[in-house]
């Protein structure tokens, strides 16, 4: 059962400044549900009190800072900073086709499973000029967990996280970023689960402890196959630096198929020599649970063994002068070139 200290249940509320906040168990500070529409301007909005279900928090969005419920229910936050120190506790959470519209405002969660902004069951989320930090596990600067939801991020935004298992975003639905900023100290750079998309164009991303980006398919019935709207998961990356200062590979491929297209981009990864892996893992079904992909680098320098184990498979084409160095291509890996690219062991 969803409650918040402030509902706004079916009527327009519009509110400027002050600090409003909740420090009950699984209490929203705002909620918005049954059509009602919410506008905050320069507010602070502050959530403590830990939940006592996670799976409401992950899915629903219990305990979150501010969470938008339902088709017609919408949110504006302009100028606001949102800070939650509870555990299961989101600051913005957009749920079953609830819309939230973000600009020019601050994030910091500190407790596990606390992302910044969080979309489920078809819930969007648009925002620009956002400063997002996280601390604990769990804790994606952007998320989308069940439902396909949608997450857009635009403009001069800074996403930090430091927990583990929480990179700077974690797609189980369609999320796209332009002109950010971002380090991740616990987790790779960015997830997709299941038959999803990320895309990043003009980013700066960093991993210091991890790949440079993950996608795969889990056993968590989160992104079920079966739900899924596209055949394949997508990684987009176009005019973008993605650095990964780990020993794992920078893109690394298990138990789903993909598509990776990567353009007029940089990807760093200076403590492994893998650029792409595709292998089984813990997840699946023994024997048909390896990586499958079709990769396009195009106008690239890039660096790296490309390799594939026994049950996966890629593809890889190389585009508009893209050149790579120090590849030891292994197993099943197909690289095709255009005349003005090449590839060097």
């Amino acid at each position: 059962m969803l409650s918040g200290a402030y509902l706004v249940n079916g009527v327009k509320a519009t509110i400027d400044g002050g600090t409003w906040t909740s420090t009950k168990a699984d209490q929203n500070v705002f909620l918005v549900v049954n059509g009602g529409s919410l506008t905050l301007t320069n507010a602070t909005i502050v959530k403590s009190g830990n939940s006592s279900n996670e799976d409401a928090c992950n899915f629903y969005g219990l305990n979150s800072a501010v969470l938008v419920v339902g088709k017609g229910s919408t949110a504006t936050m302009t100028g606001c900073t949102v800070k939650t120190a509870a555990e299961g506790s989101n600051a913005v959470f957009a749920a079953s086709s609830g819309k939230v519209t973000i600009d020019g405002i601050t994030i910091s969660t500190t407790k596990g499973s606390s992302r910044g902004l969080d979309g489920t069951y078809s819930g969007q989320i648009t925002a620009s000029d956002v400063d997002i930090t996280t601390k604990g596990q769990h804790c994606a600067c952007l998320a989308t967990d069940r439902g396909a939801a949608v997450i857009t991020v635009t403009g001069d935004s800074t996403l930090s996280s430091a927990g583990n298992g929480s990179p700077l975003v974690y797609s189980t639905g369609d999320i796209s970023v332009t002109g950010a900023t971002g380090t991740a100290t616990g987790a790779g750079t960015m997830v997709i689960e299941g038959k999803n998309q990320i895309a990043i164009t003009d980013c700066t991303f960093t991993s210091t402890a991890s790949t440079g980006m993950m996608i795969y398919q889990s056993f968590s019935g989160d992104a079920a196959d079966s739900d899924a709207t596209a055949s394949k998961s997508s990684m987009t990356i176009k005019n973008s630096t993605v650095t990964a200062n780990g020993t794992e590979p920078m893109i690394y491929v298990t138990n789903t198929n993909c598509q990776v297209n990567v353009s007029s981009s940089r990807l760093v990864h200076k403590f492994s020599t893998a650029l792409l892996s595709l292998a089984k893992d813990q997840w699946g079904t023994s024997g048909s649970n390896g990586g499958h992909a079709a990769v396009t680098f195009s106008g690239c320098t890039l660096t790296g063994a490309m390799s594939a184990d026994s049950i996966s498979k890629a593809t890889v084409a190389l585009k508009n002068g893209t050149k790579v160095t120090g590849s030891k291509v292994s197993g099943s890996v197909t690289v095709t070139k255009d005349s003005t690219s090449s590839l060097a062991a």
